[in-house]
């Protein structure tokens, strides 16, 4: 960024180092022929594609909505059971049925989709995907986690609150009264998604063997829409879509992609291409722009740098 702040403070001096207001936009798009593994979707919900499929969504989900809700480093102290119920939800093994054999666990039996997430009896599937060696081990690397993301914040008096030894109080939080109602909430989007998915792959499958396409293009986007419609009804206790009107609508778009590459395995091959600009804005305009983010313009001296920035990714063999 040396370069921007020179080319920046030649024109207006916020100060040496100091780019002053910026707006930064990303936008990334791959080609048409990413939705090619929607074509060939089989027509049996049962296929191993779609355990496969169920695998890929929950490890995103997981992924990204713990990331997103804890860029606010105050969610985490005190044991809120938000914060608690996140950590329990995302490091739950990927788990399509669940079922106990002596002292081990199974996580894919190969009997659905998607384990029973309201089973709560002793050796129901919640209880066993809850109280196990590999739930607990991934729990103590988000303590950890936390740990140092409050030291490093500024907040270390509230990393006591995730030491390891407060594992058990973890769990407690995130399994009772308000916690048992976030991570049921989580769980029980986690299942609409990848039902909504497995049934959007498997009638595309029986659309395009009957050469309805029309039919079977209508029902990718209707999934794609019902992602969103999801996350926005039961979210809310999370996300506030007033405060980040695009974050739920990106989040349905991961999911999507991760669903798509379990239909088409050569996705990890396609090339994105992806356009960054970085407007700087002068200090005498008001910021953020009215309308930001969804519908704003600038006036072109009212910016003093527009830097475009295109990559292209390399031809996929």
């Amino acid at each position: 960024m040396s370069i921007s702040t020179k080319n920046s403070d030649a024109v207006e001096d916020n100060g040496t180092g100091q780019i002053g207001n910026a707006i930064v936009m990303l936008e990334a798009s791959l080609p048409g022929r990413v939705l090619a593994g929607w074509v060939n979707a089989p027509a049996d919900g049962r296929s191993p594609v779609y355990k496969q499929m169920s695998k890929n969504i929950q490890a995103t989900l997981r992924r990204l909505v713990l990331y997103v809700y804890f860029l606010d480093p105050s969610r985490y102290p005190g044991h809120q059971p938000a914060a608690c119920a996140l950590m329990l939800y995302a490091s739950l093994p990927l788990a399509t049925s669940v079922q106990k054999n002596g002292n081990s666990l199974e996580f894919d039996t190969g009997k659905d989709v998607y384990w029973d997430w309201r089973n709560v009896d002793p050796n129901g599937d919640r209880s066993l995907m809850v109280n196990n060696s590999l739930t607990d081990r991934q729990l103590t690397l988000e303590l950890d986690k936390a740990s140092q993301v409050l030291a490093n914040s500024g907040m270390a008096s509230d990393a006591r609150f995730y030491a390891q030894t407060e594992l058990a109080d973890i769990e407690r939080t995130a399994t009772t009264n308000m916690g048992r109602v976030l991570l049921e909430a989580l769980l029980f989007i986690e299942a609409e998604i990848i039902s909504g998915a497995v049934d959007a792959g498997r009638r595309m499958g029986e659309f395009f063997r009957k050469q309805k396409e029309e039919d079977a293009i209508a029902k990718i986007d209707e999934f794609a829409a019902g992602i969103v419609t999801n996350f926005n009804k039961h979210l809310t206790d999370l996300f506030d879509p007033r405060d980040d009107k695009e974050l739920l609508r990106n989040l349905g778009l991961a999911v999507f992609l991760e669903a798509t590459r379990a239909l088409h395995p050569t996705l990890n091959a396609v090339p994105p291409t992806a356009r960054l600009e970085i407007q700087v804005v002068r200090s005498a305009v008001p910021f953020p722009p009215s309308g930001f983010p969804l519908d704003y313009s600038l006036k072109p001296e009212e910016v003093v740098i527009d830097q475009p920035i295109l990559s292209v990714g390399a031809a996929a063999s």
